[in-house]
């Protein structure tokens, strides 16, 4: 029976207690006492190891205690009764018993091992204690960074805290000093919030801070409320931003200017939900403008009075210079040499500076109001210094010297340029040329300088072999009432104003000079989309047609003109008796416009009309371009040429509107009517 076996675990029957086993268990016992000691103290610390893990698994409950944990502890605590019943088989041989507990632990070895081998994978992923210890240094390590990083970003955020009160506490001063106001308009609550200083600008809403925005905009004017809330109207609908600036009335009565601009904030679905935006009062830079403006006003007038009253100056300076000019012509064309000759060619040239010097003022003035036109246009370079060369050759020939065309390469046939301004700087820098070259010549050398490919420059020198001069005076040379030497005599306004007109060509001026060996001066003028292959030779341009003296005394040749020429002055009315009636076939002299349209329409009904009519500007009764306007209007279509010492531009316009041909300042270049008259002639 099962209760008899069991019985039969528990008996010693046939066994010997240990100590019988052998003689030397009697002889040396404590060979036996140290297995009785060893094995009682396994037995207590394998008991021990089970009672330990279940207190802790019953008392930590959140750790897990998996199946392989119970296992083992039933292995340990078998393992410990398998100890004990060794030691007690020294005195109590139950043999039986201690194999079946054997049996038993070495089951549950078995099982252990089971459950062991299940865990061993999830085990073998366990870190090790090293592993730990590196994760550990380098997870501090991560938190030693992180902790820094906060620290840091607390300290910048700490910064940036310090810096905005800051910006917040100047951004306040900043308004309450520069008068400047911030307000916001809720446009959903029709409700205006102010800041203290626009409180304190406006004087709305000084106590509670808010209004509606009927309050402020019932301060603006009624001339100037429409255009305003026209403009924060499209800034509502069309999110453009509002720059305003407005007179505005406070409660108080006081009226000042504001400027204010804004915009608009707008929520998720984009609807326009609230306007922002600043007022600044700008009161005393309104009055300052106001003062601007009116000194401006009052130094346009004196611009203006300054304007007119060089060109009455300039008109009643060369009324009488023309006068003085014209009767010496006419005395030098009676005079062949001499010592009366040569003094009154000294006081004509004399005459002639006067001349250049009253056109340089009235330049200098237009340069100086800005009123000095500017009209660039396609323009033959041929045939601009073809004219320039005829104007200047006789002068040249004048005084024994020669004036050559000298091209170092090949040019563009056309440039974009004013050719009056042009002919007027050329003019002049060869006329100083030639006045200040008493042998030798003149040579005029246009060449294109090529910066790259794509860019160049028309660059023409006049070289004179003068005189020179000083290397201390070249810093000079262009400054306005500047003269070089005393050789060099003149206001010193031509080269002044040359360089004012080559600046206006977008070109610069350069000077060069060796004393005893000459002068160059050079002009530079860039060229726009110009290519190799547009550039031809010009290598002639100066002819011999005007070489003789158009006005000497052998001037003998009359045209088949008949002339009439109304001007009010007398000496000038002598002027044209002795220099054009020795010209043409017929020549009438009347002293007003009136005489002058009454005269020419009595000529055109008759069998004998005229050919050209010169006419003076300012005349008594009826003015010259009246007078040409009249004659225009009665169907004369014959040439008139306008005379006038008013030589403004201004003035020259009016005189080709009102139907003028040509236009001669006075005093009247001669050789420059003479060749107008016979192309009239000519072409007659």
């Amino acid at each position: 029976m099962p209760y008899d076996r069991l019985v039969n675990i528990f008996s010693t029957q046939g066994f010997p207690a240990r100590w019988d086993c052998g003689t030397v268990w009697r002889s040396e016992p404590w060979w036996g006492w140290m297995h009785i000691a060893s094995d009682v103290i396994i037995w207590l610390c394998y008991f021990a190891i089970p009672i330990i893990l279940v207190v802790i698994a019953r008392k930590k409950k959140d750790i897990a205690f998996p199946r392989v944990g119970a296992v083992f502890a039933l292995f340990i605590l078998l393992c410990g009764i398998t100890h004990l019943l060794d030691a007690t088989i020294f005195y109590w041989p139950v043999y039986r018993l201690a194999g079946v507990m054997k049996l038993a632990t070495a089951a549950v070895s078995f099982a252990t091992v089971i459950a062991l081998f299940q865990v061993l994978p999830k085990a073998l992923q366990l870190r090790g204690p090293i592993q730990a210890e590196r994760e550990i240094a380098q997870r501090t390590r991560e938190l030693k960074l992180l902790t820094e990083r906060l620290s840091t970003e607390v300290e910048e955020k700490k910064r940036a805290l310090s810096e905005l009160r800051t910006n917040q506490e100047m951004l306040k001063l900043a308004f309450q000093d520069g008068d400047i106001g911030f307000y916001n308009w809720d446009l959903n609550a029709q409700t205006v919030t102010f800041g203290f200083a626009e409180a304190r600008i406006t004087g709305i809403a000084e106590d509670s801070g808010k209004c509606s925005p009927q309050d402020f905009f019932n301060g603006i004017p009624l001339e100037h409320r429409e255009k305003v809330l026209e403009s924060v109207r499209l800034a509502i609908e069309e999110n453009s931003l509002y720059d305003m600036r407005f007179p505005f009335r406070r409660p108080d009565g006081c009226h000042i200017w504001l400027t204010a601009r804004g915009r608009v904030l707008q929520d998720d679905a984009g609807k326009p939900q609230n306007f922002i935006g600043l007022n600044q009062d700008v009161t005393e830079q309104v009055l300052k403008e106001q003062d601007l403006d009116s000194i401006a006003t009052t130094a346009k007038s004196a611009s203006q009075q300054k304007s007119r009253f060089i060109a009455q100056v300039s008109h009643e300076i060369r009324t009488p210079l023309a006068a003085m000019l014209g009767c010496l012509d006419s005395i030098l064309q009676t005079i062949d040499r001499g010592e009366m000759r040569d003094t009154l060619s000294i006081v004509r040239s004399q005459g002639e500076l006067l001349r250049v010097l009253v056109n340089d003022v009235i330049d200098l003035s237009k340069i100086e109001a800005g009123k000095l036109s500017y009209e660039p246009n396609t323009m033959e370079i041929a045939s601009v210094f073809a004219d320039i060369c005829s104007l200047m050759n006789p002068l040249a020939q004048e005084k024994g010297i020669a004036l050559q065309w000298q091209p170092e390469s090949k040019l563009p046939s056309t440039i974009f340029c004013d050719s009056n301004r042009l002919k007027q700087v050329f003019v002049n820098l060869i006329g100083n040329a030639i006045k200040f070259t008493d042998r030798g010549m003149v040579t005029i050398v246009p060449k294109v300088l090529w910066n790259n490919e794509h860019d160049c420059s028309l660059v023409i020198e006049v070289r004179d072999t003068g005189a020179g001069i000083p290397k201390d005076k070249l810093g000079i040379v262009f400054d306005e009432f500047e003269q070089v030497s005393d050789e060099r005599s003149g206001a010193g306004l031509g080269l002044a104003i040359c360089k004012r007109l080559v600046t206006m060509m977008g070109g610069v001026i350069s000077v060069r000079s060796e004393l005893g060996i000459g002068s160059a001066f050079t002009v530079k003028i860039p060229l726009e989309d110009v290519t190799p292959d547009q550039l031809v030779s010009i290598d002639s341009i100066i002819s011999n047609v005007d070489q003789d003296r158009p006005l000497g005394p052998n001037f003998t040749e009359k045209l088949n003109l008949r002339v009439l020429a109304a001007e009010d002055t007398r000496a000038i009315q002598f002027v044209l008796r002795r220099m054009v009636g020795t010209l043409v076939n017929d020549l009438t002299i009347v002293a007003n416009g009136k005489q002058a349209v009454d005269q020419v329409m009595e000529a055109e009904a008759s069998s004998m009309p005229y050919d050209l009519v010169l006419m003076d500007i300012q005349m008594p009764l009826v003015d010259g371009i009246e007078a040409t306007r009249q004659l225009r209007r009665e169907g004369f279509n014959k040439p008139i040429i306008a005379l006038t010492a008013g030589a403004i531009e201004t003035e020259k316009q009016a005189c080709i509107v009102a139907g003028c041909t040509h236009f001669l300042p006075k005093p009247i270049d001669l050789r420059e009517l003479k060749r107008l008259m016979i192309s009239i002639s000519n072409a007659d």
